[in-house]
């Protein structure tokens, strides 16, 4: 082999070893940031548990964006709720407010029984 082939041979080895070194470096720091934004969810979704709306009190109610104590009220006075978009369809709050707490709450129900679901928010009042 001349001295030409053996430098051509060696640069190309350098420069594959080099590529390999990169896209390793790249693979971990990828892996890396994957398994960064994986806890970063399961955080996000431990952070706050949602509020039922037929069964939070005034203060929790109050917590929620966009919900004073005068809504928060409101939205006793006005239980129960089949759904939580009833909140909307009842005119407890208006639309935007809604859209920015809609992924907060729930509406449960106890009973499949609508009159039993009723019947439990009449003796609290």
């Amino acid at each position: 082999m001349n001295l030409r082939t053996t430098c051509t041979a060696l640069a190309t080895m350098g420069l594959l070893l080099t590529h390999h070194m990169v896209v390793a470096a790249d693979s971990t720091i990828a892996t890396e940031s994957h398994a960064s934004s994986k806890s970063k969810l399961k955080v996000a979704s431990v952070e706050r548990p949602l509020i039922d709306i037929n069964s939070a009190n005034a203060v929790e109610l109050a917590t929620l964006p966009g919900i004073g104590d005068p809504e928060a009220q409101k939205i006793i006075d006005n239980r129960p709720y089949s759904t939580k978009a009833q909140l909307v369809v009842r005119h407890i709050v208006e639309g935007a407010v809604y859209e920015g707490l809609r992924k907060k709450i729930i509406a449960k129900q106890p009973f499949k029984d609508a009159a039993k679901n009723a019947a439990i928010y009449v003796k609290q009042k």
